[in-house]
């Protein structure tokens, strides 16, 4: 069991590491009911075991029985407090990561309202919080976002992590509110972790009216990694409305910061974002970027995004940057990933000569087994004797063609170009933005 999440958890966990909680004191006090089964009263005074290991493994065993586990509800619920970490399969996992995952086994809903009278106390709020977002349950939203408007940086970020993943319309209005606040609340490290967290979290919730907030932050926002965020939710929001605010910031030469910033990360995430939405309003910017931008990486996110919008149109312009060998590798790789999105045939001879490019032969091989219905690898002298024997036997173009695609083998290479190469995606965030 574990949390999957996006967030910096592991920057704002060193902050956090002098004040996290042990076993909450408070178990000890509670009573198990006399009609408790043995096996759950069992793990139930587990929980209260000194060592934390222990403890943990009761959490899980719970979790494992399911419903018929309810008895131990309310103090599993406590121990939502317990933010000790223990390894878990090789990771350091916090005990009230682990609670929130049995309570979804046993019964996710029914410990909501435990869970929200929790956030009332001090200790193990930032447990109740983890919890919470797990959950997901939009009863917690007004006592959520109460936290969050509260001087405590820490405790914001929970409240934002919570929200993140409620996922709930009704908190776009606080979270605005939230972003607006420039005080460092005590520490500027967690000041610039809550803004960063409030981006993704309206990101994700993907309302039309989170655009003008994320695009006023991208303009005038205090930190620039979260000015950065504030681009790619943009695209994870995926609305319409976030073109136009997108296509100014691609277009401005220092995308409203200073070079310190990082400025050609801010428009290879713009150009990224673009892609996401995957409107064809940005077709012709991004055919201009990829012609004329300055940095390669920028030019490698034009690619890629004209490839997921789709629009055929993109197809001569990445053809002919594939094809130029003097051109640099990382937009030729960004428009090999293009045109294997765009499922374009047109471009199998071009493919086949870009499997003696190591940089290339990964992606090509790819497109041509998806193209042509025939799988011989990135070995380029065996497919040029097959199209060449196809061609000679049959007189016609030498390949198959078949649509199908697939796509996560596809969605790995996108990865790959922008991981691999430096470009500005969600999960990988500007080093110099901060």
């Amino acid at each position: 069991m574990r949390i999957r999440a996006s967030f910096a958890l592991g920057a704002l966990a060193s902050l956090a590491a002098a004040t996290a909680l042990a076993q909450p004191k408070s178990l000890k006090k509670m009573a198990i009911p006399a009609n408790t089964p043995p096996d759950i009263r069992a793990q139930i005074e587990r929980l209260s075991d000194k060592d934390p290991a222990a403890r943990a493994d009761a959490v899980m065993k719970l979790g494992g029985m399911g419903p018929k586990a309810a008895a131990a509800l309310p103090f599993l619920v406590e121990t939502a407090r317990d933010e000790t970490k223990v390894p878990i399969n090789g990771e350091s996992q916090s005990i009230d990561a682990i609670v929130a995952e049995s309570l979804k086994e046993i019964d996710g809903p029914g410990s909501v309202p435990l869970l929200i009278r929790l956030l009332d106390e001090k200790d193990g709020r930032n447990g109740a919080l983890t919890v919470l977002g797990v959950l997901g349950d939009a009863r917690a939203t007004p006592r959520v976002l109460r936290v969050l408007g509260e001087n405590d940086g820490q405790s914001r970020f929970w409240a934002v992590f919570a929200l993140k993943h409620i996922k709930d319309p009704a908190s776009i209005d606080g979270l605005a509110a939230a972003l607006k606040d420039t005080s460092t609340l005590g520490a500027i490290k967690v000041a610039k972790l809550v803004h960063e967290s409030i981006a993704e979290a309206l990101g994700e919730i993907g309302d039309a009216r989170v655009v003008p907030t994320l695009a006023d932050y991208i303009r005038t926002g205090k930190f620039a990694s979260a000015r950065l965020g504030s681009a790619q939710a943009l695209g994870v929001a995926k609305r319409p409305e976030g073109v136009e605010p997108l296509l100014a910031l691609l277009n401005e030469p220092t995308a409203y910061g200073t070079v310190a910033d990082g400025v050609p990360v801010f428009h290879a995430a713009a150009a990224e974002s673009l892609g996401l939405i995957k409107d064809p309003r940005a077709v012709d910017p991004l055919l201009v970027c990829l012609k004329e931008c300055k940095e390669d990486k920028v030019r490698a996110e034009a690619a890629r995004a004209l490839g997921r919008i789709g629009d055929k149109r993109a197809f001569d312009a990445l053809h002919a940057v594939l094809r130029d060998a003097t051109q640099p590798s990382l937009p030729r790789l960004g428009a090999a990933v293009g045109i294997e999105a765009l499922e374009d045939p047109r471009a199998v001879e071009t493919m086949i000569a870009a499997l003696d490019d190591k940089d290339l032969a990964k992606v090509a091989g790819r497109y041509l087994k998806s193209t042509t219905g025939q799988d011989l690898g990135t070995d380029g002298a065996a497919w040029q004797a097959q199209e060449g024997g196809r061609e000679g036997a049959a007189g016609r173009r030498p390949h198959e063609l078949r649509r199908g695609q697939e796509a996560g083998a596809a969605q790995a290479d996108h990865e790959a170009v922008a991981g691999g190469a430096g470009l500005g995606g969600r999960s990988r965030r500007n080093r110099r933005a901060s």
